[in-house]
């Protein structure tokens, strides 16, 4: 209503400045005494007040951090497992976290509100979803507990979403904690579904990192300084070296020595929270990685994840290649059967080497399994990619190489076996998952490397880099 009388009343003065300047086109200055006489002018609009009471209440699935930085309002602590704020399911809640003396003026920024702590009950398969809001400038992690306060699980990454999946029924405490510096988050509990139920915690290697120094770090002459960084947070390098990654490995630490202070900080504390010796492994893997990760002398850093073969299935036809004709390939063969001087690169668990459908077929290949445990051959890294078996198992990971270079190049029109996609074309075997079907990014990193003709730990490369690489495998 005080808008539209506003916009009128600025029409009138418009009209009467309109009027004041004279009417014709030509803008002369002399008086006319055919104008008309200009209007009176008109009394302001008077203003009408309105005024509005009643109650404004937000629905059950929002929520509001109980202690954000906001001076004005009401604080209510929630920063233990004893103050935990209660909260509903499903929610979408706005919340704030502070080191302290960071983040903008106001109530938490000189003392800092490093958690907060919310008590809910939750179903099997419900996602736990934080999204910290200035992840580019700070970084904060997601923890869950059960009613008693034992810590379950956590979610440990430096971008914007953190992620944990509620493994049963039943009361749980949800903590946000700050890593560093200060930020708003989102913290939202969806509806349970199948979708949800995959597990969200990738398989890593504890006490081990892939680390990429910065330039600072890289020379002959920051030798130094390198191996400061090394001692202050207990590594030693393994593997890798200069211009690549390194596969450095963490000293196993007290939960009071300089080491664990260097590479946990305030985090320290929650060492002793873990019961579950695994998961604490885990939990301070991750945490030195992230410590890592805020050095500038550190350009990259990862945890050294354990991958594996893809199921393959058992089924006493899955040989008859019925899935071919559903991708096209015989409409595709009438084009192109492959090309000789094209080379796939498979890395898997490696390979039969005597196996009727790939005489012909292959390139020199190599075996990039570090740990001769692992291997089952008897030594680690070798130039031999050949696949001794898994004795212990007659499942998905047994010979899962060979099957996965037959689906590629095995050999065609010779009246035997299978037929591979591209049967003209060559396959290099390259072996870094082990006799369990398992092996670690790091080896399969120095198979890609071996594939591409870069540097790697074998100290060799093939005679013809790869045109294709292919992995048949996935994490956790």
């Amino acid at each position: 209503m005080r808008i539209r009388q506003y916009m009128r009343a600025m029409m009138l003065l418009l009209a009467l400045a309109l009027t004041a300047c004279g009417g014709g086109g030509g803008g002369g200055g002399g008086n006319d005494t055919n104008d008309p006489d200009p209007p009176a002018p008109q009394p302001p609009p008077q203003v009408e007040n309105f005024q509005l009471t009643g109650t404004i209440t937000a629905s059950d699935s929002q929520a509001v951090d109980s202690d954000t930085n906001d001076p004005t309002r009401v604080v209510l602590p929630n920063d233990t497992v004893a103050t935990a704020q209660p909260i509903g399911n499903p929610v979408t809640l706005g919340g704030y976290i502070n080191e302290a003396g960071m983040g903008p003026a106001g109530r938490s920024r000189g003392p800092g509100d490093f958690d907060d702590y919310f008590i809910v009950e939750l179903l099997a398969g419900q996602r736990i979803t934080m999204l910290v809001a200035d992840f580019e400038e700070a970084d904060a992690d997601l923890y869950l507990y059960d009613a008693a306060g034992t810590l379950l699980d956590f979610s440990l990454d430096t971008d914007d979403v953190e992620t944990i999946v509620v493994p049963a029924d039943g009361t749980y405490v949800i903590r946000a904690a700050i890593f560093f510096n200060a930020t708003n988050y989102i913290l939202a509990i969806g509806a349970p579904s199948a979708a949800t139920a995959v597990p969200t915690q990738h398989d890593i290697v504890p006490f081990e990192a892939i680390v990429t120094y910065a330039d600072t770090l890289q020379a002959s002459s920051a030798n130094s300084s390198r191996s400061a960084l090394e001692q202050r947070m207990g590594l030693t390098q393994r593997a890798g070296g200069p211009g690549r990654n390194r596969r450095m490995v963490m000293a196993r630490t007290g939960p009071a020595t300089l080491t664990a202070s260097a590479r946990l900080g305030r985090m320290a504390s929650i060492r002793s929270e873990i019961t579950d010796p695994a998961l604490r492994d885990r939990w301070e893997t991750l945490q030195t990685i992230k410590t890592l990760r805020r050095d500038p002398g550190v350009r990259y850093a990862e945890p050294n994840y354990r991958v594996r073969a893809l199921a393959t299935p058992n089924d006493e036809a899955f040989p008859v290649q019925w899935h071919y004709p559903l991708i096209g390939l015989p409409d595709a063969w009438d084009t192109t059967t492959g090309d000789p001087n094209v080379i796939v690169a498979v890395i898997d668990t490696g390979i039969l080497a005597g196996h009727p459908d790939l005489a012909g077929q292959l390139v020199t290949g190599f075996d990039f399994v570090s740990n001769p445990t692992s291997a089952g051959d008897g030594n680690g890294i070798d130039a031999n990619p050949e696949d001794p078996g898994d004795s212990t198992s007659a499942g998905s990971e047994a010979y899962h190489g060979t099957h996965v270079l037959g689906t590629v190049a095995a050999r065609g029109n010779n009246q035997i076996g299978v037929v591979g996609a591209a049967f003209t074309s060559r396959a290099m075997p390259l072996r870094a998952l082990g006799v369990d079907g398992g092996g670690t990014t790091y080896d399969v990193e120095q198979a890609v490397r071996y594939a591409a003709g870069l540097p790697n730990d074998s100290n060799t490369v093939p005679p013809q880099a790869a045109d294709i690489i292919n992995l048949s495998l996935g994490g956790g």
